[in-house]
């Protein structure tokens, strides 16, 4: 595996299916991760559920 330490990553449609993946395998490598959701309150819940210290993970309400 790689390694994204020091980096941030920001995954659109972080909330649910590929992008919840993403996000996860993201956290995993070490990346700070910004977890945008078209409401806010799907982007908070998969943040908490993903996130191992609310520093890794940013939930932004977003409609790209």
């Amino acid at each position: 595996m790689f390694s994204l330490e020091r980096r941030v990553a920001l995954i659109t449609g972080g909330s649910r299916g590929i992008g919840r993946t993403i996000a996860h395998a993201f956290l995993e490598a070490g990346a700070v991760v910004a977890i945008t959701s078209r409401h806010l309150d799907d982007a908070v819940e998969a943040a908490k559920e993903i996130g191992s210290a609310e520093s890794d993970t940013l939930p932004i309400g977003l409609d790209v």
